[in-house]
């Protein structure tokens, strides 16, 4: 029995014969590993923060690496995306949320950590919006979620809605992975057309 490798010409057949991705649909894709990331890493925050198991610096690590995890699989599913420099203006949002993070948590003393999660929903609308106006359109839509959210997120802690107390506070971090995450996984859904 030969083996495909043994035949240039079987190979190059069965090579033309996987369906390509189109660079639409490698979008969608990575659109979908970022929503299935932030679910995970809402997740881990919500079960494993301080003082539960792990500390914050912990969590900041962690959150930093899914965030690399993330931009490998975005390079990876499309490398153009280098090219464009989009690459670079999400991995400046992202350190930008990190260091932003880094200074409430530690020389702030927690002062304003309920304002961390409208930040962070702030960054992504700025990323989305920048993504808009140079892939797809259609990431406005993403972009005005995440201003809805990061509103919402401003006026409860505002009125007092969101205090220590409120279970949307104590699930902070489960609330932000799925409030990123599960509009994410929708656009990566392949019942969206490139038009």
């Amino acid at each position: 029995m030969a083996l495909y490798e043994d035949n240039p010409e079987t190979q190059s057949q069965l090579i033309a014969s996987v369906p390509r991705l189109n660079a639409f649909r490698r979008i969608q894709l990575a659109l979908g590993v970022w929503g299935v990331i932030l679910i995970g890493g809402g997740w881990l925050h919500n079960n494993y923060s301080a003082p539960k198991a792990w500390g914050l610096p912990i969590l900041l690590v962690i959150w930093l690496g899914l965030t690399l995890v993330g931009t490998v699989a975005l390079y990876w599913l499309q490398p153009t995306v280098l090219r464009s420099g989009l690459l670079f203006v999400w991995a400046g949002l992202a350190l930008l949320g990190l260091f932003l993070t880094w200074l409430i948590v530690y020389p702030f003393n927690n002062v304003g950590r309920e304002f961390v999660s409208a930040l962070w929903h702030a960054l992504f609308a700025l990323g989305y919006i920048i993504s808009a106006y140079y892939m797809d359109r259609r990431l406005w839509w993403l972009a005005g979620w995440e201003v809805l959210v990061g509103l919402f997120m401003l006026v409860g802690v505002g009125f007092g809605v969101l205090s220590d107390d409120s279970q949307i506070y104590k699930n902070l971090g489960l609330t932000f992975g799925l409030s990123s995450g599960l509009p994410l996984l929708i656009a990566a859904l392949p019942v969206w057309k490139r038009h």
